[in-house]
């Protein structure tokens, strides 16, 4: 990693930029003249922090990158599909801020915060932060310290650890996506072909570039001529890339417009919030949740619960919640009390158990209620990759019909994909004609149409009112506990490993 926190070499001006990459100073305040001295030579201009990556789902991300300076490639933006690693799968939008000449053609630096700081130790001057902060020089921290950087690098450091889960130089695919400010190439036939290429993983503010392949004692040096010519206005206005409405870390509670409510039965609505911009998406990833915080006039203290949304994680400008009204539910009994225009207060993402494509090979579902809400957001993160294949069983318990929620999306799934989702509705008070099954979820039943525990890689999560977690798979001791496995799973054979309780 060699992220050094310099100033970008796409971010210097020439006589015919007018908006280069933009860069900050000591408090990450934009600098105004694209000419001030990298602090890596005692000047002022560093990069800036936002200049991180972030996830849009769970598949997909967008972020920066230094690439090669043997041709004209400041901003321009590359789709890179990684090919090894537990990374295998996802896509990666980069856009390029940085060029060196000794990056290879075939080589992508991913801006990361919590790499190495490489030669220059430009991150200990911008952030005031000891060296010690950002791990060894090339590298960076070989754990988890994200809590330990500033906070504005804290999300960027959280995505190395996260959404990349730690990966070592992935191997990718890749393709030019968009060119800025330089006119179509003439044709070859080569054009239209994806190249096999190798990511060195870069870290920005702790640290810069997943440094594992070579030093880049150059690569913060000014531009030649040529790339000069070449570098068009700031990526963040050229890009337009989604902004994740809810980024952890120390963000704390922001507070969202209640812009809907729908009517699902007699105890559950549909409430959608706006997020503070029309462009914005949630930043939830798979699987995780909301906290929601209400005190009301008479209350001491406030009340905090959580919920998984039931909408898209790349929906832009909303958040969608399915939630029943329980008796004596402080929350629920606020959100049902609600008026469109109200607000209230959110914070996250809450991260639960993290997903990545074909992690099993076969996973099963057991809910109950209103449980089916991180169950849905899971399937539907797996059937939404095409690149994941994973098999999905459903068992879904409720009291009466009307009570099955998401029962049209939980349709529309086995319609289409018939051979890799089966779902199994349990009704306690059917209806005449009910052809689902009754009563309770039982041993038997489960036994019959989930993957038995000896076969390879199977993961069982449950999800529901207390009596489904004491019958099926012990409750939690609280959230970071798992607590003992017992119940119907254990007595089938499952181990702890292969259960997880949301």
């Amino acid at each position: 990693m060699i992220r050094d926190c310099c100033k970008p070499s796409c971010a210097w001006s020439s006589s015919s930029i007018t908006s280069p990459v933009k860069t900050c100073d000591k408090s990450d305040n934009t600098l105004a003249d694209a000419n001030a001295q990298s602090g890596c030579a005692g000047g002022t201009a560093y990069m800036c922090g936002d200049q991180s990556p972030w996830a849009i789902s769970d598949d997909l991300a967008y972020g920066f990158a230094a690439v090669s300076a043997s041709a004209p490639n400041c901003c321009a933006c590359y789709q890179l599909t990684f090919t090894s690693t537990v990374l295998s799968g996802k896509k990666m939008v980069v856009q390029a801020t940085n060029t060196g000449s000794d990056v290879a053609s075939t080589q992508f630096d991913l801006a990361i915060p919590g790499g190495g700081f490489g030669i220059y130790d430009a991150c200990t001057s911008e952030w005031g932060a000891t060296s010690a902060v950002w791990g060894a020089q090339y590298g960076g921290p070989s754990t988890n310290t994200c809590s330990q950087f500033p906070t504005a690098l804290q999300p960027g450091c959280d995505f190395r650890w996260g959404w990349m889960q730690g990966a070592d130089n992935p191997s990718v695919d890749w393709e030019s996506v968009r060119r800025y400010a330089t006119p179509p190439g003439p044709a070859s036939s080569g054009s239209n072909t994806v190249i096999y290429a190798t990511v060195t993983a870069a870290a920005l503010g702790g640290g810069g570039y997943y440094y594992y392949q070579r030093t880049r004692p150059e690569s913060h040096a000014p531009p030649s001529s040529a790339e000069q010519n070449t570098v068009p206005s700031n990526p963040s206005a050229s890009a337009s890339f989604p902004q994740k409405a809810f980024q952890g870390s120390d963000q704390g509670f922001i507070d969202l417009k209640l812009e809907s409510v729908e009517e699902i039965n007699h105890n559950t609505k549909k409430f959608r919030f706006a997020l503070p911009n029309a462009d914005d998406v949630s930043g939830l990833q798979i699987a995780s949740a909301l906290l929601t915080k209400y005190k009301g006039p008479e209350m001491e203290k406030p009340v905090i619960r959580p919920y998984t949304p039931t909408s898209d994680e790349d929906e832009t400008g909303y958040i969608d919640f399915v939630i029943k009204k329980y008796p004596n539910g402080p929350m629920s009994e606020h959100l049902h009390n609600m008026k469109e225009g109200q607000r209230l207060d959110f914070k996250g993402p809450i991260p639960k158990y993290p997903w990545e494509a074909n992690k099993h090979d076969h996973i099963a579902l057991i809910a109950g209620g209103t449980g089916i809400t991180p169950m849905y957001q899971l399937a539907r993160a797996i059937f939404k990759n095409p690149a994941d294949k994973t098999n999905v069983t459903l068992v879904f318990g409720n009291i009466s019909e009307a009570d099955i929620l998401l029962k049209r999306e939980l349709e529309d799934l086995e319609n289409t994909y018939p051979q890799r989702f089966r779902a199994f509705y349990l009704l306690d008070k059917p209806p005449e004609g009910w052809a689902g099954g009754k009563g309770f979820i039982s041993k038997d039943l489960l036994k019959t149409v989930l993957p038995e525990p000896k076969e390879k890689n199977v993961k069982v999560f449950v999800c529901g009112p207390p009596g489904l977690y004491k019958a099926v798979s012990g409750a939690k001791k609280s959230p970071a506990d798992q607590g003992e496995l017992t119940g119907i799973l254990k007595e089938l054979g499952y181990s702890q490993e292969q259960v997880y309780k949301f």
